[in-house]
């Protein structure tokens, strides 16, 4: 008996430390760009970060690529200084971030996706200050010409992922509790 109280409180404070950390906050956002060179998203009351790398995933598709010097991506939080940038976005025919390429003269329809990593010290500085997340896409140059994507294809679609601050929730304490009690189980066993 004794041992099956220290394989449940091995197994519960195992399951209670995987569970506690990696919880991971996703959010996600689907715009259709109505002006040709700017496009916002917002989260708001976004958890906070436990200040590990974060990945902002961007998938497009429109008749817009290779116009001007590609697209510039800036995020931010509450305030509107740039914490993260990444600027030229722009990938060729044939890079594996492109899903779809029509080509009638000029890149008519293309669909691509990517994502990058923030680092740790920067994705916490983003969303810990006031919990909000801003991106900007500046230069998208959207492109309403004949040839174009089918009619409501286009779209842009931001994923910002990142793991967050553990908070004991009513599973940790559950596994917490059941710990506990296996390990008072195993003291009154080893006392007598």
């Amino acid at each position: 008996m004794r041992r099956i109280s220290g394989v449940l409180l091995i197994v519960f404070m195992l399951v209670f430390l995987v569970y506690s950390n990696g919880l991971a906050a996703l959010y996600s956002q689907t715009e259709v760009p109505e002006d040709s060179s700017f496009l916002r998203f917002e989260f708001l009351a976004v958890e906070s970060s436990d200040g590990t790398d974060g990945f902002v995933t961007v998938e497009a598709r429109g008749d817009y690529f290779e116009r001007g010097e590609g697209i510039d991506l800036y995020i931010e939080g509450n305030d509107t200084t740039a914490k993260f940038a990444v600027e030229g976005i722009y990938f060729a025919m044939g890079d594996p971030q492109i899903i779809q390429w029509v080509d009638n003269g000029d890149p008519d329809d293309v669909w691509w996706t990517n994502t990058w990593t923030i680092p740790g010290a920067t994705m916490a500085s983003i969303v810990n200050d006031d919990n909000n997340i801003s991106v900007n896409f500046v230069d998208l140059f959207w492109n309403y010409d004949v040839g174009g994507p089918p009619e409501g294809s286009e779209f842009v679609t931001l994923t910002v992922e990142y793991n967050v601050v553990p908070i004991p929730g009513s599973l940790s304490l559950l596994l917490l509790g059941g710990g506990v009690i296996g390990f008072i189980g195993l003291r009154r066993r080893m006392r007598r």
